[in-house]
């Protein structure tokens, strides 16, 4: 039923890869550094101790400088292989199961009328809703 009110592919398609990686720049590069040095701690130990810390932040600046490309390849590879990489019932049973305020909400409310007549059952007005928790956590109670 979930492919029917909403395919994935048509709605990663309406996201641009260049502009993604434009809004998440600053805070991936913020975040680079850390997820190096951990990293390489991890896999080359010996190695990236023995660096020099020239060494590291070249690494370090490189990593930063190609990031947001790498931002956009990955969309781009989604994007040919969504149904491999997502899955959309999965994805709002998971979300349901850990919402139980959402699970109640989806399906206890009554169904909202449209201008044109029918019915438009309250979980297709909350999936954004869940699409949001899953990719980015709670949203927030309070603004400013």
């Amino acid at each position: 039923m979930m492919e029917r009110l909403l395919k994935p592919e048509d709605v990663f398609n309406k996201l641009d890869p260049h502009r993604v990686a434009e809004e998440i720049r600053e805070p991936l590069i913020r975040s680079v550094e850390d997820i190096t040095r951990e990293v390489a701690a991890e896999y080359q130990p010996g190695l990236w101790e023995a660096a020099p810390e020239s060494v590291k932040r070249l690494v370090i600046q490189r990593i930063q400088h190609e990031a947001p490309h790498m931002v956009e390849q990955i969309m781009e590879d989604i994007k040919s292989n969504i149904t491999r990489v997502f899955d959309l019932k999965d994805l709002v049973i998971n979300a349901l199961v850990r919402d139980k305020e959402l699970l109640n909400r989806v399906f206890w409310k009554p169904a909202t009328w449209s201008s044109s007549s029918f019915a438009i059952p309250e979980f297709i007005l909350a999936l954004p809703s869940v699409l949001f928790r899953r990719w980015c956590g709670p949203l927030p109670t309070t603004f400013g």
